[in-house]
């Protein structure tokens, strides 16, 4: 059996199936065939370990296509991540383009969902160009932008003539259960080819962008590369032309199959073929989107620790258009000269447009002993976003003593106890019943400054209430915990 256009995704993000490497493609019993007894269908596999091994091939497509390779064939699954870990799948054939989904980390598959006809087949000619496809392109936003969790599905096909090659969108809100309008994303009026579509959503941000190659300003088979962008979640499209000059295809030289994009905090990088006097080349760009920031004024920004969590609070003197604030935290590395990576923790959300002072909080929870760089990213309803100042917190050296209350409690018959010194100390901690009476010492010790935990066994105790003291120099502070067996 021969397999064709393998894509890969990969889950950067959730806690469940991080680093999980997915690929999806086509299978055929026998390629080129046109025996009704042959089919092709949408296989799917994953990695746990980074590629060095991959599970067997499971079905995602319920119905099948020929083998041919037009458009009664299944293909064009391009995978990518939901914001839960889900893997989303579309792809085109006999039924149109179709969805279809897992939520159990690539293990199963559903039932699938249409999405959209696509008349004149995913497989149609453009002139000047050896051959063409309108496979769609999947994408979900992970961001935390006002469109976060939408999913979007990109194509090109002929439903407006064979003269007239358009570029689509559809948008889910539910996870893929149901899909809104057919969006056209070219925003002409002539009769002219736009094709080789590819799409990306800026995670940063939710901005779409979109790629392909253009014919609206050319005569013949001359062409141009046009960038599509929304800020509204797929409902509206600005179109921009980025090629400097339009360049014309032949009919006997295979022109390749695919555009691709990236982008990241507003920069996007495409890619895309261009033909010269017969000769074939790769090109790119780096554009850099400048849209208008809205911005959201901070009056204060600070960081501080309690054990081993981190409190940030922040306030702001007037907001416009304000959605929220995504939290970021990056570790100051050991070594100098190592890369500090920001990495996104959580989502506030704003107040939209404010005049008055307004206070936000967040807490990162149970961190290890180290040196902690936040930043908020503040995004406008328009997936505009800007950044704050930067805070520090050092998590090595504590400001203040502190006693933590145990946890698990209630216990049986382990908890553990944390606290703080921000000073070399004598320290001990000792357990009391309730009558004042000494039961166990746990720790009796010289400790450097620092975060530390103890771990307390009442295997040996009754049930009910004790005390637990924590003696540092001249501090002390107690707290009550509960054995219950």
């Amino acid at each position: 059996k021969e397999q064709d256009k393998e894509w890969l995704a990969v889950d950067m993000s959730s806690p469940l199936y991080r680093d999980n490497v997915y690929v999806a493609w086509t299978e055929f019993d026998n390629y080129g065939s046109s025996s009704s007894l042959d089919s092709s269908r949408i296989l799917f596999s994953r990695s746990t370990d980074l590629g060095e091994t991959w599970s067997a091939p499971v079905r995602v497509s319920d119905k099948g296509g020929n083998c041919v390779d037009e458009d009664l064939t299944v293909e064009g699954a391009v995978p990518t991540i939901g914001i839960n870990g889900e893997i989303f799948v579309s792809w085109s054939g006999p039924l149109g383009i179709m969805f279809d989904k897992s939520t159990d980390g690539g293990l199963t598959f559903g039932t699938d969902i249409f999405v959209s006809n696509q008349p004149g087949g995913w497989d149609f000619a453009v002139p000047g160009i050896n051959r063409c496809n309108g496979m769609p392109i999947t994408v979900c936003d992970t961001s935390h932008s006002p469109f976060r969790g939408n999913i979007y599905i990109n194509w090109s096909d002929q439903r407006n003539g064979s003269s007239n090659t358009d570029i689509f969108l559809k948008k889910s809100t539910d996870g893929g259960n149901t899909w809104g309008n057919l969006i056209k994303v070219n925003n002409d009026n002539t009769e002219r080819h736009q094709f080789f579509t590819w799409m990306t959503v800026d995670q940063t941000t939710g901005i779409i962008y979109i790629l392909f190659y253009d014919r609206r300003n050319t005569t013949g088979s001359a062409t141009d590369v046009f960038l599509a962008k929304s800020t509204d979640g797929g409902d509206t499209f600005e179109n921009f032309k980025i090629s400097e000059t339009s360049f014309t295809p032949s009919q006997s030289i295979f022109f390749g199959d695919y555009t691709n994009i990236a982008a990241h905090n507003r920069k996007v990088y495409p890619i895309w073929m261009r033909m010269d006097n017969s000769n074939l080349s790769v090109w790119t760009t780096i554009i850099h989107d400048s849209s208008s920031i809205v911005p959201v004024e901070f009056s204060v920004f600070n960081a501080k620790s309690n054990g081993k969590n981190v409190l940030l609070e922040w306030s702001t003197s007037s907001e416009l258009n304000n959605h929220g604030f995504e939290i970021e935290r990056a570790i100051i590395p050991n070594t100098q000269g190592n890369e500090i990576v920001w990495q996104s923790i959580g989502f506030v959300k704003g107040n939209g447009t404010s005049n008055t002072n307004i206070d936000y909080s967040f807490t990162d929870y149970n961190l290890l002993n180290g040196y902690y760089l936040y930043r908020l990213k503040q995004i406008d309803f328009n997936g505009n976003s800007n950044y704050s100042k930067t805070v520090e917190v050092d998590l090595m050296n504590p400001a203040d003593f502190l006693l933590e209350q145990n946890y698990p409690n209630p216990f049986n018959p382990i908890t553990t106890i944390s606290f703080q010194i921000p000073n070399e100390e004598l320290v001990s901690v000792k357990v009391y019943d309730v009558l004042g009476k000494e039961v166990k010492t746990i720790l009796n010790e010289i400790k450097k400054t620092g975060v530390y935990e103890v771990t307390f066994n009442g295997s040996e105790l009754s049930s009910g209430l004790y005390v637990y003291r924590l003696t540092a120099g001249n501090f002390i502070s107690q707290k009550k915990m509960i054995m219950l067996k």
